[in-house]
């Protein structure tokens, strides 16, 4: 079996307070009172959909080997995956040990929950007093065994740990599916069942001192009873250890910040990892499992009459790695977030057989498509590997941040503004946030290290707008501050101009509706020349084809400035470099270079490159990207080298 190294363990348990989108998981201790031989369970009217012949009689030693024939008549293929055959229940898939299988998937989890419990709790394979109750006691108990039943072990690894961990005690693992390893790799004192135990275990009563259920709800029909039936199968004082995710996603480590999801893929708050997992509580619904398992399991082990001392916590898992790798409490957050998309990923493939009974096999690879480019960039950075080549090749420091009502500004459900929304801005607010950032960044640099301004197609007419402005915002002592503008793609013109009467009607109604949000049109096919990247570019999640009628209305109106009488007012010590594609089909670079022409500097101080055939996005350009890096890096040095002769 393929599983990633243990990692390491040496962080004290503290709560755990990341602040991102990810799933729950609840954990239970309880001690059973006292074994009582009467129960209420409705178990006996659940249909038997597995034959005796594989199902274990007692908990001694199964004698029956499985053949060839056997283990495949456990086993069925659906929708090109191998599955269980004997309970219509669990339709995940649960084939063969090699990478993107369900088998490797639970090997790596098992990481993942040893991983997440050891931080939490300081042990990676239990909490509470499970060593206490598994001492070995040979006066109590001469010449016999303690036990421990895993349910639903998987690949066994959970089991083959703790047989390891406690040589004295018994391991027995029950899984409705033989995808355990070979037996030549099981410890002496550990075996594995086949049983659904969804079925009568009563033959496993009242022996066991610690009962272990992990991940288990897509299998389970009737919940309550398998804590019931658990609860008999331990001895006087055992312990009942249940781990279960609760199959939503959360925007903080809080239970009250479950992720919403529009069903609309284009509504700006669509979630595609939302809605597989919606679709995936569908699909396990009707086949009888119950998702809200996560959610009650605190209810139904607190009432249950024969449990005691219950102890109940939450874990929350981070999917995404956000937390910036300054403290080593957030690195281990990225390390969890890091396994736990890798796990979700897979589980994502696992899942499909279970999927294709509800949905159709165009719907689910659409949706997948979505899900796995959120997981490879939930809130994808665009520039990183462009500002990345600054810091290399240019020994330059990049400040870089998405502007107010785009991006993560909008869009970072844990870290915007309680009243941002995606579009809602104006030219004001824009100009105010660009001074803040500046005033920051020079007081944290000093007065005498060099700062330019870099903005790309709005950002672009935005530092176009900051060199050209006159009314005192920002300030003239800011402004002055700064080494040198570089505009890339900058807004000034349209290539394609909005009619002028939609202008008219757009400009009216920002005086009474500014924040009215409508849908526009992005045209993915003119961002770059390469199809990948413009499809990536679709599947991004900061990238929402809507805006408001005043931000609208107020780039347009900025860029019409500039074009008529902004170029006048730049200041003759500014240098000014604009980079721009000659097939730029969404901002106009007729216009860009009719500005860069107007502008009262000396051919020394302003220099306009073009880049043929590039389109919008320059820096995304496979052919150009590196070079704009050069030519912004060679600008920079030639506005140093040129201030130093002053």
């Amino acid at each position: 079996m393929k599983v990633i190294p243990q990692p390491t363990y040496d962080l004290p348990p503290e709560l755990f307070k990341p602040n991102y989108s990810m799933p729950r998981k609840e954990t239970f201790n309880a001690i059973q009172e006292d074994a009582k031989p009467n129960w209420d369970s409705d178990f006996a009217s659940l249909s038997t959909s597995s034959g005796s012949s594989i199902r274990s009689a007692s908990p001694t030693p199964t004698v029956q080997t499985i053949t060839e024939s056997l283990y495949m008549s456990l086993l069925t293929e659906k929708h090109g995956r191998v599955v269980n055959a004997t309970n219509p229940t669990y339709a995940m898939a649960a084939d063969g040990l090699e990478v993107q299988t369900e088998t490797y998937r639970l090997g790596y989890e098992h990481q993942l929950c040893k991983f997440l419990l050891s931080y939490h709790f300081g042990s990676d394979l239990y909490i509470g007093p499970v060593g206490e109750v598994l001492a070995k006691d040979l006066d109590a108990n001469p010449g016999g065994d303690k036990m421990i039943m895993d349910f639903g072990t998987g690949t066994a690894d959970w089991a083959i740990d703790m047989a390891i961990r406690f040589p004295h005690v018994q391991v027995l693992g029950i899984d409705l599916s033989p995808i355990q390893p070979d037996p030549a790799g099981i410890p002496v004192n550990c075996r594995i069942e086949v049983d659904d135990l969804n079925l009568d275990i009563s033959h496993y009563y009242n022996t066991s001192s610690l009962v272990h259920i992990r991940n288990l709800v897509a299998g389970i029909r009737d919940y309550p009873a398998l804590i019931s039936q658990a609860t008999h199968c331990l001895i006087p004082g055992g312990l009942l250890h249940v781990f279960e995710i609760d199959f939503d996603l959360y925007h903080t480590a809080h239970v009250d910040s479950v992720v919403k999801y529009p069903k609309n893929p284009k509504n700006p708050d669509y979630s595609a990892s939302a809605h597989w997992m919606a679709c995936l509580r569908t699909a396990m619904q009707n086949k009888r499992v119950n998702c809200e398992v996560g959610h009650n399991l605190k209810q139904w082990i607190s009432e249950h009459q024969m449990l005691d001392l219950v102890e109940h916590h939450d874990a929350f898992l981070p999917v995404f790695s956000l937390f910036p790798d300054t403290t080593r409490e957030n690195k281990i957050h990225n390390e969890l977030a890091k396994m736990a998309s890798s796990d979700f990923a897979q589980y994502i493939c696992n899942a499909r057989p279970l999927l294709l009974d509800q949905f159709s096999v165009t719907f689910m690879d659409g949706l997948e498509q979505q899900v796995h480019a959120e997981l490879r960039s939930p809130l994808k950075q665009l520039y990183d590997h462009f500002f990345t080549r600054f810091a290399t090749d240019g020994n330059v420091d990049v400040f870089a941040f998405d502007q107010r009502g785009w991006g993560k500004t909008a869009c970072d459900e844990m870290h915007k503004s309680p009243d941002g929304a995606y579009g809602l801005t104006n030219r004001k607010h824009q100009l105010n946030d660009l001074e803040f950032f500046l005033k920051r960044e020079m007081a944290r640099v000093g007065p005498h290290r060099p700062i330019f301004l870099f903005g790309h197609s709005m950002g672009g007419g935005l530092v176009l707008s900051f060199g050209s402005s006159t009314d005192g915002l920002p300030a003239s002592t800011t402004i002055s501050r700064v080494t040198g503008i570089i505009a890339a793609g900058p807004l000034v013109k349209q290539t394609q101009p909005t009619p002028a009467p939609l202008r008219w009607i757009l400009a009216l109604l920002s005086w009474f509706v500014p924040w009215m949000s409508f849908h526009t049109d992005v045209p993915y096919n003119h961002l770059t020349s390469d199809p990948k990247k413009n499809a990536e570019a679709q599947l991004d999640s900061m990238m929402k084809p809507f805006a408001t009628i005043g931000c609208i209305n107020d780039i347009l109106a900025a860029g019409d400035h500039l074009a008529a009488t902004g170029y006048q007012s730049w200041p003759s010590t500014l240098p000014l470099l604009i980079v721009q594609g000659s097939a730029d089909q969404m901002c106009s670079p007729t216009a860009s270079k009719a500005f860069f022409e107007a502008v009262p500097l000396s051919s020394d101080n302003k220099k306009y490159i073009t880049y043929e055939g590039s389109y919008h996005e320059n820096h995304n350009e496979p052919k150009f990207w590196m070079q704009e890096v050069d030519d912004i890096i060679q600008f920079m040095k030639d506005c140093i080298a040129n201030a130093a002769k002053l």
